[in-house]
């Protein structure tokens, strides 16, 4: 442990975020402080969140407080890890590499977290268990796919985040979140995920991690069981959803149930037992499968059991490290701009309140369905519709089968006021205005 502290490092950047509630503002600039290793080819891991909108980002080691310049790489932002370099012979100057281990840990292992948290400037060296295996999205993502995630119950503070969390001599993870609500429930990256991000890197892509791009229910239910013909000794998931764009939908239907994967047994919980020693979810376990790997299925439908085998495939990453502000539409006080939570969608993100949208304050963070009956999923879709919009009022339908009604002479009427009450200057982003400037006219 000695000689291996000497290679983790501490990042500084200025971040500039924009604030998505309220898009029409200029993006601040905050400083932020993390941690990061060394790996081979003179690189440096560290999370993504630590330098998302960076527009300047340094890094000292422990052997020296001169803080050299460096740059990124390359994000990996459903997986929450980034590659730094620095373009200095002095900073690289008797830095070793740290070893990223091949394997999941064992429950119970001892762990060390190495890193630069919160509360002073030197390094920091924190102990305690490798306690929970488990798999969620991780919150940098704003997606939806499930990751492997180790739970420790070492201190994991701010600062500590892309610091690498050790099991002797090997570096089994990267430390990236705590559970604010619980006592020393800290959360670490496993080294699996961090080797699949740098093979992609290496390989020139950014495909992502495989999925099949399916929805999952469990199958605990007896009634749920009956209902879809399994049998007591079967054991399952039931897929309730299927991506059209994944490769799972090419072979799995919605109201399959999963029985068996590799053949390993699915729980009706969702989990597999990985390597025959640790419980995974189903999900998990795909996520750490290379691309192109063969994977075989056997699936309950209609009562009938089938085979398949079919090659496991990334999904497409979406994430903006863009620091601007997003681009947005104000109409009658209502203001619109894209989900960061999908790849695609419209949603209300702010509500300007004012008589002519009197009703609709509760309708905050709501997606669009449609604008004029006609199905929205960009911000250009929902300008199109209105600016093509002949009728009087303008229907937009949301999620949970709510509607809103604008009329547009009225929104015109009163758009100026409105705007200069909740002192917002402008109704549209440039990209917008660019676009339509018939949406600006009186």
């Amino acid at each position: 442990m000695a000689s291996t502290i000497y290679s983790v490092v501490k990042i500084f950047s200025i971040n500039r975020t924009a604030d998505p509630s309220h898009p029409w503002t200029a993006p601040t600039s905050n400083p932020c402080s993390g941690s990061g290793f060394v790996i081979s080819g003179r690189r440096i891991i560290t999370n993504a969140h630590v330098v998302t909108g960076a527009t300047f980002i340094q890094a000292t080691k422990l052997s020296s407080g001169t803080k050299y310049k460096a740059t990124v790489l390359a994000f990996g932002h459903e997986c929450d890890l980034a590659i730094l370099l620095i373009n200095n012979n002095e900073f690289w100057k008797d830095l070793e590499p740290l070893n990223l281990r091949g394997e999941m840990p064992n429950l119970l292992e001892p762990v060390r977290i190495v890193g630069y948290p919160q509360g002073g400037d030197s390094i920091s060296i924190t102990g305690g268990i490798l306690s929970r295996i488990n798999t969620y999205v991780y919150s940098h993502s704003r997606g939806e796919l499930e990751l492997p995630v180790l739970q420790v119950d070492a201190a994991i503070n701010s600062g500590n985040s892309g610091g690498p969390v050790f099991i002797e001599n090997e570096v089994i993870g990267v430390a990236f979140e705590r559970l604010p609500s619980g006592d020393n429930i800290g959360y670490v990256i496993p080294a699996q995920i961090v080797k699949i991000f740098l093979a992609s890197i290496d390989k020139g892509d950014e495909t992502g991690f495989c999925s099949l791009g399916i929805s999952l229910q469990s199958m605990e239910n007896a009634m749920m069981r009956k209902y879809f013909k399994m049998k007591k000794i079967m054991t399952g998931v039931l897929v309730t959803k299927t991506n059209q764009h994944s490769q799972g939908n090419e072979y799995v239907e919605k109201n399959d149930v999963i029985l068996e994967i590799d053949g390993m047994t699915v729980e009706d919980d969702g989990k597999v037992f990985y390597e025959s020693r640790l419980w995974m979810h189903l999900n998990g376990f795909i996520a750490l499968k290379n691309p192109n790997e063969r994977i075989s299925l056997k699936v309950l439908r209609n009562g009938e059991v089938i085979h398949m085998k079919m090659e496991a495939m990334p999904v497409d990453t979406w994430y903006t490290s863009d620091y601007s502000s997003p681009s947005y539409y104000i109409l009658a006080g209502l203001v619109f701009t894209e989900s960061t939570e999908s790849m695609t969608g419209v949603k209300i993100c702010e509500v300007l309140e004012d008589n002519i949208n009197k009703g609709y304050s509760s309708f905050r963070d709501l997606e669009v369905h449609c604008v004029n009956g006609r199905p929205v999923n960009t911000l250009d879709q929902l300008c199109e519709l209105i600016v093509a919009s002949t009728e009087e009022y303008v229907r937009i339908e949301l999620e949970g089968d709510l509607v809103v009604m604008v009329n547009l002479k009225s929104h015109k009427k009163s758009r100026g006021q409105l705007l200069e009450s909740h002192r917002v200057m402008y109704d549209m982003s440039d990209d917008i205005e660019e676009a339509y400037p018939c949406l600006g006219e009186e």
